[in-house]
């Protein structure tokens, strides 16, 4: 990735990073904040029995936040995922959209009035949109490649167990991969899909339960 993306990340951070520190939580973000104020296991308990949500963003924000315990430290996480997103996004134009310069890739995503908000919550917004941005990479470069490549697939399974242990809607990209395989015929590509979604499903076996859970409680 070229200097013109880092320097679009750069902007962002211009404009994220003043309103990170001056912006004020609210109510969701007051939430993340208490269900990530005590330990570990006081964060995953929270996160299923209070928040409804699978607890891998509530994990890794408490952690985060064992470096520094400010709001605005909190709110960094995001900022961070989503600048890592804007990296990613103009990686994988490069093998999506070859025609165009990754830079306006890059820029949109960056100055999307979305991507701002999101990287301004302390939710788990941005950490699931970096997630599918990375499904997104290592889809192509796992599946649609000309040359498979064996390591992406394993980060793509990867990355789909992190999906879902964050947010249970993910698993419409990872079903949508699946029919895209079959609509451009990619038969073998489509075996190793399965494959690897055989063994996502066994790690997703603790998250099934929980959901059936959140389902029915």
């Amino acid at each position: 990735v070229n200097s013109i993306v880092l320097l679009i990340i750069g902007l962002h951070l211009c404009i994220t990073l003043p309103l990170a520190a001056s912006l004020n939580v609210w109510l969701d973000e007051v939430f993340s904040l208490n269900t990530t104020s005590k330990d570990l296991g006081y964060a995953i308990f929270h996160s299923i029995n209070f928040e409804g949500q699978p607890p891998l963003f509530f994990a890794i924000l408490k952690l985060w936040r064992t470096l520094n315990n400010s709001i605005v430290f909190a709110r960094l996480f995001s900022v961070f995922c989503i600048s890592l997103t804007i990296y990613t996004t103009a990686v994988f134009s490069r093998r999506y959209l070859k025609d165009i310069h990754p830079g306006w890739i890059a820029g949109v995503v960056a100055f999307h009035p979305f991507s701002i908000w999101a990287s301004l919550e302390i939710r788990m917004y941005a950490f699931a949109i970096l997630i599918s941005a990375l499904l997104l990479l290592f889809f192509f470069d796992g599946y649609l490649a000309d040359t498979p490549n064996r390591r992406a697939r394993l980060f793509y399974g990867l990355c789909a167990i992190a999906g879902m242990y964050t947010n249970y809607l993910l698993a419409c990209l990872l079903i949508g991969h699946g029919l895209t395989l079959l609509f451009f015929k990619k038969w073998r590509a489509f075996y190793y899909y399965l494959i690897t979604m055989a063994g996502v499903g066994v790690f997703l076996l603790p998250i099934v339960l929980v959901l059936f859970f959140h389902v029915t409680r």
